[in-house]
């Protein structure tokens, strides 16, 4: 036979298959975070714009999601890191304690893309009820073997017809019950009541808050700022007195315990004036309103500050966090107060479970409303401003 002729095509083991690297549009999902796949084998794969640093070896759980025509198919694998890209945000990892049916699915995604094949949903039921493997068989007498072939035929097709029926109805029942009892936002935030304080002169700021500082005490100077002879001379001429600006303050109904803080929201302005008994060198002490969590420094040391520029971010000491969540004018009116949510906030595995305490609607022609969801457990201050996603569960 010539070098030239084409090569038989042929049923292999999974013992004998190569790892062969292929491109394809797939996504993995890595605590709770989707990226896109770079390129896929039987034994790993390469993962694009992980921003998270990973060490080699490290252990984890993701779960690929591959597209096609007409459908898409979700595979749980564990993997561990063989290498991490940091400038390049490339992850490479091999996959572990792979089953059977596992392996099956890879070599059949990846054969398929391969050869251009359009891979259709009884053809993976196909690959997961086919035996793939090589192993020892009992020899059996032609009459058994004619026999067992014989019933196999004529179950195959009414096992192959009953599975699809069944993982269609799963499929329906699901859409369903999430088209009529479940509604999601993709815009959430948790949100909470905060102070930000800004500079009342123009000069060089200097902090006074050390590294890894989680809270601060009332009238407990936070920084300064050295007004300069020239900034100070030209804001002479017309002297403005800065008054403290307050956002207004919009409290929520109580829910289920009358007892129970009613959640805030509120943002403070603080224009910072000099102290009494500081020396003629122009400086003004920034000092905390109240006993705060401090939440962000807003400059370096050393830097030039206009007047109302922002210092610091601080948050009342009794502050309660709250989910606010963006919700279409379509569907507003299918959540209620009190209704149940599921919250998942970014960069955590827990999800807050929480109700219903607020919704607020700009006008009739407003095209979005914002859903306040009070947590049934306190969450820490520390998770303010991080993205969340809400599942509602509507009546």
């Amino acid at each position: 036979m010539s070098a030239q002729a084409a090569p038989q095509i042929v049923h292999e083991s999974e013992t004998q298959r190569q790892h062969v690297r292929v491109q394809i549009p797939a996504r993995a999902e890595i605590a709770s975070r989707t990226y896109m796949v770079k390129d896929l084998s039987v034994s790993g794969a390469s993962i694009e714009g992980v921003d998270t640093p990973y060490i080699d070896g490290a252990q984890f759980n993701l779960t690929l999601t591959v597209p096609f025509e007409s459908f898409s198919l979700n595979v749980s694998l564990k993997a561990f890191v063989t290498h991490y890209d940091a400038p390049s945000r490339l992850l490479g990892c091999q996959f572990t304690d792979l089953t059977r049916e596992q392996l099956s699915i890879l070599n059949s995604i990846i054969q398929s893309y391969m050869s251009g094949v359009i891979i259709k949903e009884g053809d993976l039921l196909n690959v997961v009820a086919r035996d793939n493997f090589v192993k020892i068989r009992k020899e059996l007498s032609k009459e058994e073997a004619r026999d067992i072939k014989s019933v196999a035929k004529r179950a195959l097709p009414f096992l192959f017809m009953g599975l699809a029926a069944i993982l269609g109805g799963f499929f329906v029942m699901g859409n369903v019950y999430e088209k009529m009892l479940v509604l999601k936002s993709y815009q959430a935030s948790v949100q909470s009541e905060s102070i930000v304080l800004r500079s009342s002169a123009p000069g060089i700021f200097k902090s006074a808050i050390a590294e890894g500082t989680e809270k601060v005490t009332k009238g407990q100077v936070l920084g300064t700022i050295e007004v300069s002879s020239f900034a100070a001379a030209a804001s002479m001429p017309a002297p403005v007195a800065a008054a403290p600006v307050v956002a207004p303050v919009v409290v929520a109904p109580p829910v289920e315990t009358p007892s129970t803080p009613e959640a805030t929201e509120e943002s403070v302005v603080e224009d910072i004036e000099p102290q009494a008994g500081e020396s003629a060198a122009n400086v003004i002490s920034i000092v905390s309103p109240c006993d705060c969590y401090f939440v962000r420094q807003y400059v370096a040391d050393g830097l030039f500050r206009d007047v109302g520029e922002a210092l610091f971010k601080l948050l009342p000491a009794d502050t309660k966090p709250v989910i606010e969540a963006v919700v279409n004018a379509e569907d507003i009116v299918r959540v209620g107060m009190r209704d149940k949510a599921n919250v998942r906030i970014s960069g955590e595995e827990a999800i807050v479970v929480g109700v219903v305490q607020k919704i607020e609607t700009a006008d009739d022609k407003a095209a979005q409303s914002i859903v306040t969801i009070r947590p049934e457990k306190p969450i820490s201050y520390k998770l303010v401003d991080r993205p969340a996603y809400v599942e509602f569960f509507v009546h």
